[in-house]
């Protein structure tokens, strides 16, 4: 089938969309614990498959390829969130360098962690997506600007308007009046 796929037939290469797409979802759940993220990584392995089918020599069966590629591309997803939220923790960190061993103030930086975290959870798609290509992915505005097709000063204007969002969100977070406990 994979010769067949290699001669630009797409005919084969819907068949065998159709014939592996739900299993390899389920991997790419059981991995992600993300129905949508797993459609994501799926679509994105036969994408690859597609775009890439003259350069690439399968030497195990084409089955094998699947399963192995789907299984790599969840890892690399799930590296790429723990980076994310490594990359959170120490923006937490820098906004509350004065933490100490006192159980309040270690709740205050796990506060401060979670408003980190929502912030960035509602940027908009786009802002956001710029955001993680940018902070997540390591991706220079000018690869950005050419990964999505716009201007490297979108691309910085969207950097710049994600890290003035979540400032603003720490920074009214550390603002709060402390709550009384009488």
């Amino acid at each position: 089938m994979f010769e067949k796929i290699r001669n630009d037939d797409r005919k084969a290469l819907e068949r065998l969309f159709q014939q592996y797409y739900q299993r390899l979802c389920r991997l790419a759940y059981f991995l992600l614990n993300d129905r949508h993220l797993a459609e994501e990584v799926v679509s994105d392995v036969f994408v690859n498959l597609w775009q890439k089918r003259r350069q690439l020599h399968i030497s195990t069966n084409l089955e094998g390829y699947l399963y192995i590629s789907t299984k790599n591309r969840s890892k690399a997803h799930l590296r790429k969130k723990q980076v994310y939220h490594d990359e959170l923790t120490l923006l937490a960190n820098n906004v509350n360098h004065a933490l100490t061993n006192d159980p309040e103030q270690e709740m205050i930086h796990q506060e401060l962690r979670v408003q980190c975290q929502q912030a960035c959870e509602a940027l908009p798609p786009k802002c956001r997506l710029i955001f993680e290509m940018s902070r997540v992915d390591g991706l220079t505005y000018r690869q950005i600007s050419e990964a999505l097709d716009l201007s490297q000063k979108t691309v910085e204007n969207h950097v710049l308007n994600a890290l003035a969002q979540i400032r603003k969100r720490v920074r009214s977070y550390q603002l709060e009046e402390p709550r009384s406990s009488c």
